[in-house]
């Protein structure tokens, strides 16, 4: 039986301490760092610099301390170097509001990757619609695609089931 965080109640748009599993790392592709205005559990909103992956995951407000270890792995401080990026994010014991508390925190050390990371591949990527016909009518399998790229969940789906329709 899987058990959910309270804290997932409060914030389900966002990452956070309580989007991971006990020990776990996840390595993740940077695909944008914008500001946004973000409504907190006060519901009274405020400007955050937000970090968005490719793929599923819920985006994470990025604070000073992790912002610095993208810094500092990439060797860039401007947030236009940092997309593409891999980096590995694991929950840490901090000091924060005068007592200890999980945070989310950038590992200093670059994620170990036994193959380079793929391209991401969904609805929104350029050769979606040619590669969705070409499955749809047998000439192109899903096994091929993925292969080539690192395919979104929803993305997947409508593939097979065009490659299953095909059939």
């Amino acid at each position: 039986m899987s058990k959910t965080h309270w804290k997932k109640l409060y914030n389900p748009n966002y990452m956070g301490a309580y989007s991971f599993l006990e020990n776990e790392t996840k390595e993740l592709r940077i695909k944008a760092i914008k500001s946004e205005k973000v409504t907190g559990q006060d519901g009274k909103a405020e400007d955050c610099t937000v970090l968005h992956w490719e793929g599923s995951e819920k985006p994470l407000i990025l604070n000073k301390t992790n912002a610095k270890a993208i810094a500092h792995l990439t060797g860039s401080n401007y947030i236009e170097d940092w997309t593409g990026v891999v980096i590995a994010l694991h929950v840490k014991e901090v000091r924060a509001f005068g007592s200890v508390v999980d945070a989310v925190r950038v590992s200093m050390k670059k994620p170990k990757q036994s193959e380079p990371v793929k391209e991401f591949f969904d609805e929104s990527h350029a050769n979606w619609q040619k590669a969705l016909k070409a499955v749809a009518s047998g000439s192109y399998k899903v096994e091929a695609i993925t292969a080539k790229y690192q395919v979104g969940k929803t993305a997947l789906e409508t593939l097979k089931k065009a490659e299953n329709e095909a059939v």
